[in-house]
């Protein structure tokens, strides 16, 4: 993969991207996420770039887009503002049961995190929103943890813990926080959320 990106688009092989400036990317099942943003996140709001790829290489598709989360679509319930999109990342919590995928983002300006859950329709061609959550860190974090105002976070990594006979998942996130430390979040959402 190339992650450099001067004046060149992101490319996957000898496949083109859409990605203006690649932050992060990741390959979880037969979905390619890329995080479109700049070092500095100010500098525009970014997005989530997610392709779908075809590992059967005698098809003409191999890698399809099925999605540019941009600010606009993280305008859900509780949230005022423009988001500036951080970091993200992706996990499929049911692997066993389904193909369900669960899309962890950060909003650099409040630190708030955004969780997607998807699924990609049978034909590969587009993506069926479950959910979308808004949670609101500052409202979340107990208040003798003396963090830095506005939090703000610029990475998430996902770290988990499965239970099958709830079907609910424990998620210990990793998060970095500008001007401070790490913190680890743990987040249980049921197979609904």
């Amino acid at each position: 993969m190339t992650t450099l990106i001067a004046n060149k688009p992101f490319t996957f092989g000898p496949y083109q991207t859409d990605a203006k400036a690649v932050n992060h990317a990741r390959i979880e099942g037969s979905i390619l996420m890329i995080v479109d943003n700049e070092d500095n996140p100010f500098v525009r709001s970014g997005g989530i770039l997610l392709y779908h790829l075809n590992f059967d290489f005698d098809e003409n598709e191999f890698i399809t887009l099925l999605d540019y989360i941009d600010h606009e679509d993280l305008q859900i319930e509780g949230y005022q503002g423009t988001p500036y999109i951080g970091s993200a990342d992706i996990h499929m919590p049911f692997y066993n049961l389904d193909h369900e995928y669960r899309l962890f983002l950060t909003e650099t300006r409040t630190g708030a995190i955004f969780v997607f859950g998807f699924e990609v329709s049978a034909d590969g061609e587009e993506i069926v929103y479950l959910s979308k959550r808004y949670i609101p860190l500052e409202q979340i974090l107990p208040h003798e943890i003396k963090y830095p105002t506005p939090l703000r976070v610029q990475n998430i990594a996902i770290h988990f813990a499965f239970d099958d006979q709830n079907k609910t998942v424990e998620y210990y996130l990793l998060l970095s926080v500008t001007n401070w430390h790490h913190m680890e979040l743990m987040l249980t959402l049921s197979h609904q959320d």
